[in-house]
């Protein structure tokens, strides 16, 4: 994917150890939480793709992505972030 999420997935131990404070195995636990929630929603995604086809879902997805960055560029021209 050109998210760059399966690099995120395959090293995600790493990336996210020490990161849910001093636990020893925190990557590792927030590893397993992330890829449990992937194949749950994976599951659900289905019959949303089955009802309304991908075109529809995509051209969503990329209009709240659109917004959530329009947000995040006013929020870094305006300095509340």
């Amino acid at each position: 994917m050109t998210t760059g999420i399966l690099n995120f997935l395959t090293f995600a131990s790493v990336i996210l150890s020490g990161s849910i404070g001093d636990v020893k195995n925190s990557g590792i636990y927030a590893s397993l939480i992330t890829g449990f929630l992937n194949a749950v929603f994976v599951v659900l995604a289905f019959p949303l793709v089955e009802k309304f086809g991908r075109k529809p879902l995509l051209l969503i997805g990329f209009g709240g992505t659109a917004v959530c960055n329009l947000i995040i560029v006013i929020n870094l021209k305006t300095g509340n972030i």
